[in-house]
């Protein structure tokens, strides 16, 4: 049970995108404009 919950939150072992790449995988960022925005420029 805890080990989900730590899964849920981001607290779980972290992904190695580039392997996962190598291996085939495609890497899909949905963010919005508006998710971007916060993320890089800090817009609330």
């Amino acid at each position: 049970m805890i080990e989900a919950l730590k899964s849920l939150l981001g607290l779980g072992p972290k992904v190695d995108y580039a392997e996962l790449v190598k291996k085939g995988a495609i890497v899909l960022d949905v963010r919005t404009k508006a998710n971007i925005q916060v993320v890089i420029y800090g817009v609330p």
